[in-house]
């Protein structure tokens, strides 16, 4: 079945075509996986009659393969970011690459350093208000931590066991490019 494109990692707030509420927060794809994108089909359905159509035919895909050596993170609009992105797909690319203990600390440090920079940024300009109840801000730096828990539980299986596949990188590499229907920063 042809799915809806990308889900955002915390979830999705649905509400109908009068602002009432259908959902709170859908699951969220970095708990869920795959769960998620049938949890808001489930949800589309039943509220709206809305069901994903098929693109097979036309031979048009909606989805885009961020494992893909094309595949290029879209510009942020800030220098410093958009350096620090393309650092962040050189060292996912070569994890993916080389998955080895090296190579993921190597990542590991490079995602860290990244996401303290962005979520000060973040803060700096009062993106998705910081310190609220309900706040893109916090969800974000959620994800990040999913992001970074992912690795580190991935670091000590490595450390266990002499040759991890690749696969048991592509959540981590997939992770936050997902994030609110868009690739993330």
């Amino acid at each position: 079945m042809k799915r809806f494109g990308q889900l955002g990692c915390s979830g999705f707030v649905v509400s109908d075509k009068d602002g009432c509420f259908v959902s709170r927060k859908t699951k969220a794809y970095l708990q869920f996986g795959n769960a998620a994108f049938s949890d808001v089909e489930e949800l589309l359905y039943k509220h709206f009659g809305i069901w994903p159509s098929s693109n097979e035919s036309s031979g048009e895909s909606r989805e885009e393969d961020v494992l893909s050596p094309n595949w290029n993170l879209p510009s942020v609009g800030i220098k410093s970011m958009d350096d620090e992105h393309e650092k962040c797909e050189h060292v996912l690319a070569l994890l993916l690459k080389m998955p080895n203990v090296e190579t993921l600390t190597k990542t590991l440090e490079v995602l860290t350093e990244h996401f303290q920079h962005e979520e000060e940024l973040m803060r700096a300009s009062g993106f998705g208000s910081p310190g609220e109840l309900f706040s893109p801000y916090a969800n974000h730096v959620d994800d990040h931590e999913r992001i970074l828990d992912l690795g580190y539980a991935e670091l000590t299986k490595l450390s266990r066991k002499a040759d991890p596949s690749r696969e048991a990188f592509q959540g981590l590499t997939c992770a936050h490019t997902q994030e609110d229907g868009k690739p993330s920063s």
